[in-house]
C-alpha cells in the first residue's frame, strides 16, 4: 500500500493533502482492495508511503473514521471497518396510505416514487449515485467544513450567506440578476414548490399545470386542496394558444411552469416562448412559479435562460435545488421569490426557522471550486450519451412500434407505446422482474397518457441498467407482435 508518484500525480485535484490521501484510501476500502479487518499500516510508515507529515496521515485518519471506515483500538492498531452489504429490497419509510383526498393518480406515484421507489424498480427515481464524481467532491467540501473549527449563532432563516451570493453569480450568467437578499434557501425544490403555492395561493383556487406534468405537483396541489388546470404539451412546450387562452381567462391563481429539460418530456421553450410568458405574467398579475430544477442538465447549452431572466416586474418566481447535481439525499434547495419576497420569506422562517449550516457552507464552497463547472459539463456530456444509446437500443429492439421522445436534457425518456398494448399489464410484469417504471397515467388528473411510460436513465451505464433494459425488452417483444 504504496503512494507512489504515479498515484500521487493521478490525484493532483486541487483539494488537500490529507482529503486526497483519504479519498484514496476509502476508494481502496470500498473496492475491497482493503478487506474488513485488514490493519493499515503505523502511522509512521502511512506518512512514509505518502510522503507527508504524520499530523497529515492523523488528519486522514480522522476523515476515515468518521465514515465508518475504520476503527482505532489501544495496542491493536487501526483496522479496516467497513463490510460491503449486498443490496436488499426494503421500505424506505414506516408504511403509511396516501390521504384518501388526494387523486388517485397522485396516490399512485406517491406508492411508486416514494413509499416503493427505492425498492422495486430501476427506472423509477431520478438519484443519482454517491460514487459519481459530482457528489464525491460535494462530499469532500462536507468533510472539510466538519472538520473546521466554527464559531457561529443561529444562521439567518433566509439561509446561509455565501451560498446565496454563489447561486446569484450562476444566475448572472444565464442573465438573470438578483442579489443575496433576493434568495430563500429552502430544503429542497419541492419544498420551495409548495411554499410558493402557499404564498400565491388560497384553497380552492386553479392553478394552471402543462401536462404531462412532474406527478409532484399535482399531488402538492390536492394536498393544498387547488385545481390543477392541465395545458397540453408540445414538442415545442405547452401549447402555445391554449396556455395564452387560460392566462387571459381571468380563472386562475398562478401557473406553475418546467420551461428547462421538461419533466417527463425533455422539451425546452424558446426564449421568445419565455419571454411571452413573463410578459403574461406582468401584464395579468398572474404568478408564475418557475421549476428549474433540471436546467443544469441541458444538453446544448451551458446557462439556458429561465423566464424570471425575462421578468421586469417581479410576477415571477424560480425554484430549484442541488438534487439532479449532487444527489437526492442533500436536500438543499431555493426560491428566487421576486416580488413575494416577504411574504415568501415569512412562510419558510416560520416552518424552519434556520437552515443546516454545515450543507450549506459545504455547497457554496463546491459551487466557488475550480471542479464545479468542468464535472457538471463532463456530467452532461454522460448523460446525452448514455439516453441515445438506450434510445437506440431501444428502437433497435422494438422496432417502430414505439415512439421515444429526443430530450434536450434531463434523465427521462418519455416513450408512447402502441393502442393495443396493456400498460398496466407491462408495468405488473416490470416490477415482478425489478425493472419498473412510472405509468404515463400519473403525470395528468385525466386519463390522457394511458400508453405512456417514463424510463430515468442516470449515468453510469452499468450492469444494472442492461439488465434492466432486457428485461424490459423482453416483456414489451410478445405484446408488441401481438398486433
Amino acid at each position: 500500500m504504496t503512494g507512489n508518484n504515479q498515484t500521487q500525480n493521478q490525484t493532483q485535484t486541487g483539494q488537500p493533502r490529507y482529503l486526497q490521501i483519504a479519498g484514496l484510501i476509502e476508494q481502496k476500502i470500498r473496492n475491497s482492495e482493503l478487506s474488513h479487518g485488514t490493519r493499515l499500516p503505523a502511522i509512521r510508515q502511512l506518512a512514509a508511503d505518502y510522503h507527508v507529515s504524520i499530523n497529515t496521515i492523523r488528519s486522514v485518519l480522522d476523515i476515515l473514521e468518521q465514515q465508518d471506515l475504520i476503527s482505532r483500538q489501544p495496542r491493536q492498531g487501526t483496522r479496516v471497518n467497513f463490510q460491503s452489504k449486498p443490496q436488499q429490497h426494503y421500505r424506505p419509510f414506516e408504511p403509511f396510505k396516501a390521504d384518501s383526498r388526494l387523486a388517485p393518480q397522485a396516490q399512485k406515484w406517491l406508492d411508486a416514487s416514494i413509499l416503493n421507489g427505492q425498492s422495486n424498480g430501476q427506472f423509477i427515481n431520478m438519484v443519482l449515485s454517491p460514487e459519481l464524481d459530482m457528489f464525491r467532491s460535494f462530499q469532500r467540501h462536507y468533510h472539510k467544513v466538519l472538520l473546521q473549527p466554527s464559531r457561529r449563532g443561529m444562521e439567518s432563516s433566509a439561509g446561509y450567506l455565501p451560498l446565496r451570493d454563489a447561486l446569484c453569480r450562476l444566475y448572472a450568467q444565464r442573465q438573470t440578476n438578483v442579489n443575496p437578499t433576493q434568495v430563500q434557501i429552502t430544503s429542497g425544490c419541492q419544498h420551495a414548490m409548495e411554499h410558493a403555492l402557499r404564498t400565491v395561493c388560497q384553497p380552492g383556487d386553479n392553478v394552471a399545470v402543462p401536462t404531462p406534468a412532474f406527478p409532484g405537483y399535482l399531488a402538492l396541489l390536492g394536498q393544498l386542496q387547488l385545481n390543477a388546470v392541465e395545458v397540453p404539451m408540445t414538442p415545442a412546450g405547452p401549447d402555445y394558444e391554449s396556455l395564452k387562452t387560460v392566462m387571459y381567462s381571468g380563472d386562475i391563481a398562478a401557473l406553475i411552469i418546467n420551461p428547462v429539460c421538461h419533466n417527463p418530456t425533455g422539451v425546452t421553450i424558446s426564449d421568445d416562448y419565455k419571454r411571452d410568458i413573463a410578459h403574461w405574467a406582468n401584464s395579468l398579475r398572474i404568478p408564475v412559479i418557475e421549476d428549474d430544477i433540471c436546467a443544469t442538465l441541458n444538453f446544448s447549452e451551458a446557462f439556458p435562460r429561465p423566464v424570471i431572466s425575462y421578468d421586469t416586474d417581479g410576477w415571477c418566481m424560480l425554484v430549484s435545488s442541488i438534487s439532479k447535481i449532487v444527489g437526492d439525499s442533500e436536500r438543499l434547495g431555493w426560491c428566487l421569490p421576486g416580488r413575494f419576497r416577504d411574504a415568501y420569506m415569512t412562510q419558510v422562517a416560520i416552518s424552519q426557522i434556520s437552515g443546516p449550516y454545515f450543507r450549506q457552507k459545504a455547497l457554496a464552497n463546491y459551487l466557488n471550486g475550480s471542479r464545479y463547472a468542468s464535472q457538471l459539463r463532463q456530467w452532461r456530456g454522460e448523460m446525452k450519451a448514455f439516453l441515445n444509446e438506450a434510445s437506440e437500443y431501444l428502437h433497435a429492439e422494438l422496432g417502430s412500434a414505439i415512439e421515444i421522445t429526443s430530450p434536450s436534457g434531463g434523465y427521462a425518456l418519455w416513450i408512447r407505446l402502441p393502442d393495443y398494448v396493456d400498460v398496466s399489464e407491462v408495468r405488473r410484469q416490470a416490477r415482478a422482474k425489478d425493472c419498473d417504471f412510472l405509468p404515463g397515467e400519473v403525470f395528468s388528473l385525466a386519463p390522457r397518457f394511458k400508453q405512456y411510460i417514463r424510463l430515468v436513465l442516470i449515468p453510469p451505464k452499468d450492469e444494472r441498467y442492461e439488465k434492466a433494459l432486457q428485461k424490459l425488452t423482453g416483456i414489451l417483444k410478445p405484446l408488441l407482435k401481438k398486433a
